[in-house]
């Protein structure tokens, strides 16, 4: 568990002195400690948790997603356990779940929901576009047939409707959380689900892959980073790669992280507009 120490056993190996625990480190729960200029991370803090719970709690939900390897956690977020008792310091949701003996696992000494049921968790008591994102991430190791089965052992658990039209909107080749925060503004807006992670051949044999699109139509719409428009020679590629793409036929419409969080309703007319052409041309 990395740099987290417990308080008291820090002492009493003489590993530090109180001098040093109070000086060099900062508390995050009751007697666990994190170097002073160490981040906190939310796998910090989900290690920090269970560390808190003496090991007699399993982590779950977001902060099983974050150990799991999800790097768009917040550390802010509290991180939340399933154990039997619900009291819990500011900072830690307690859910008393029932887990059955294949939903857990351990990842660097720490007992965590498996995949699956990460996924039935979050898609049960996140809100719908959130969970959506954190889902995308998981269900790339795991399917939802096995979330199903997960949902089907926990008949009678709340939100399970909820998780079914999560589960509907997921998709596991989206490659970050702005495409599919994209992905969910255009198919919020009622245009057809995007198929993703679409594989042209180009002109010279090379694979060009598209974030997502509608393939009979040949429209795709991607999200670019701060570095396709800040790099002076990425942005020369792209340039080039979207001549490419036009030359094959297809239209690309280019998404800014401005764009997406201030003009949502752009970004949906000229998605709508390219596949409005599309088809004309057809």
């Amino acid at each position: 568990m990395g740099n987290l120490v417990t308080g008291s056993t820090a002492i009493a190996s003489g590993l530090l002195t109180r001098h040093e625990l109070r000086t060099g480190y900062r508390r995050i729960y009751r007697n666990v400690y994190l170097p002073i200029g160490v981040e906190l991370t939310a796998r910090i803090r989900a290690e920090a948790a269970f560390l808190w719970s003496g090991g007699s709690a399993v982590v779950c939900g977001a902060s099983a997603a974050a150990l799991h390897g999800n790097p768009w956690i917040s550390a802010d977020r509290p991180a939340e356990l399933i154990r039997e008792w619900r009291s819990a310091p500011q900072g830690i949701i307690v859910h008393a779940d029932t887990l059955c003996p294949d939903e857990s696992t351990v990842i660097g000494g720490v007992l965590v929901t498996a995949h699956a049921r990460t996924v039935f968790d979050i898609g049960r008591r996140v809100y719908t576009s959130r969970a959506v994102e954190l889902i995308d991430v998981l269900l790339r190791d795991c399917s939802v047939s096995e979330v199903h089965e997960v949902a089907s052992r926990h008949r009678g658990a709340r939100g399970i409707r909820r998780l079914m039209n999560v589960l509907s909107l997921a998709d596991p080749g989206s490659e970050s959380v702005q495409e599919t925060r994209l992905r969910m503004c255009l198919v919020g807006a009622g245009l057809p689900r995007p198929e993703t992670q679409i594989e042209l051949c180009g002109p010279d044999g090379r694979t060009i892959r598209l974030d997502m699109g509608w393939r009979e139509q040949r429209v795709a719409a991607e999200f670019d980073g701060a570095q396709h428009w800040g790099d002076s020679v990425q942005h020369r590629r792209d340039i080039e790669r979207q001549e490419t793409i036009a030359s094959m036929g297809w239209r690309l419409v280019r998404v800014s992280r401005d764009q997406l969080i201030n003009q949502p309703l752009a970004v949906v007319h000229r998605v709508r507009a390219a596949l409005s052409a599309a088809a004309r041309a057809a």
